[in-house]
């Protein structure tokens, strides 16, 4: 009797367990883009608010700065998860200063633009950018760069799929979210079919059109895990450089020398 009654408790153990993996799952499931996305939704005020409208309808404002004379190269930046773009202004600055152009992409659901963040919606914000200097700016593809940082490095590869810009650079990049979010939750079984924003760089940096690529790489980064970065760089079949920031976090490459580095890749 006694047997019987403790395979029951077992059962209902696993039972109980698979409840709960489900609960889990479901819940990352339904919050996932709550966890993916952390937008600061306040309107950002600038002389030098740009505004463009997307595939879909959506319109957005990011910033730009020309270049000081024709001909100099203009970047256009694919910002992080969090804040907005008028928070990546300091980046912006240095550029600026040397007489490059620089236009920060403000994302949906950032920064006061309306609609909410996704992966396909970032691409399509993304085009509308690019668009915006090439049809509006009249700025050849070879004078574009290409800057991807962290979650936006994966916008950034897939605008380098669809330009054939002058280069790609790519600050604290992974290469996929897939692995990413096996790295901060190890748990989660089966990502591929939960996760709705995959970002899979892995699949499309042999497709890039960008007549070069520049990785950025904190040496202490705590959110995306090197062997991720470095997947993606193997993968890079362009011509290449590396450069590993080894006291940099996540977020602080640009207390260092990033804007030497850039430069000397460009050529500039």
């Amino acid at each position: 009797m006694s047997v019987k009654k403790d395979k029951k408790r077992v059962g209902r153990f696993f039972i109980l367990v698979a409840l709960f993996y489900l609960a889990i799952h479901g819940l990352l499931y339904i919050q996932q883009r709550h966890l993916l996305y952390f937008p600061d939704t306040r309107y950002v005020q600038s002389d030098s608010t740009v505004m463009v409208q997307t595939e879909d309808g959506v319109g957005l404002q990011g910033l730009y700065a020309p270049p000081a004379a024709t001909g100099s190269p203009v970047f256009v930046f694919f910002h992080g998860n969090a804040g907005h773009h008028g928070h990546r202004v300091f980046k912006a600055k240095p550029f600026i200063d040397k007489g490059y152009g620089f236009l920060i992409a403000g994302y949906r659901g950032y920064g006061g633009n309306p609609d909410q963040p996704s992966e396909e919606g970032l691409y399509k914000d993304a085009r509308a950018y690019m668009d915006y200097l090439i049809d509006d700016q009249n700025i050849p593809l070879e004078q574009i760069v290409i800057y991807g940082e962290s979650l936006g490095t994966g916008v950034a590869v897939q605008m380098a799929t669809e330009y054939g810009v002058k280069a790609l650079v790519l600050e604290t990049p992974y290469d996929s979210m897939l692995h990413v979010a096996q790295h901060h939750y190890p748990y989660i079984m089966l990502p591929e079919y939960i996760l709705k924003d995959q970002y899979r760089s892995d699949l499309k940096i042999k497709d890039i059109r960008a007549e070069k690529v520049l990785f950025l790489v904190a040496g202490k980064d705590e959110i995306i895990p090197a062997e991720s970065t470095m997947r993606l760089y193997g993968l890079v079949e362009k011509p290449k450089e590396i450069h590993v920031f080894e006291a940099a976090s996540h977020n602080t490459i640009y207390e260092f020398n990033a804007l030497e580095i850039v430069s000397n890749f460009i050529g500039l």
